[in-house]
């Protein structure tokens, strides 16, 4: 194999797996929030507004 197909494998692999562990993250993140939220009172509910979530 060239040192270039390599490289470029390495790369592809590299930034498939960095975004799918960011999405496994962010998916655990939720999760974890939700939990939150729904051990809290519901008085506390009622006025929480949820902000759109940073990349």
């Amino acid at each position: 194999m060239k040192p270039t197909w390599l490289l470029l494998t390495f790369c592809l692999a590299f930034t498939l797996g960095t975004r799918f562990e960011r999405r496994r993250l962010t998916t655990a993140n939720d999760r974890e929030a939700d939990a939150l939220i729904r051990a809290m009172p519901p008085s506390w509910r009622q006025h929480y507004r949820p902000q759109p979530l940073r990349a």
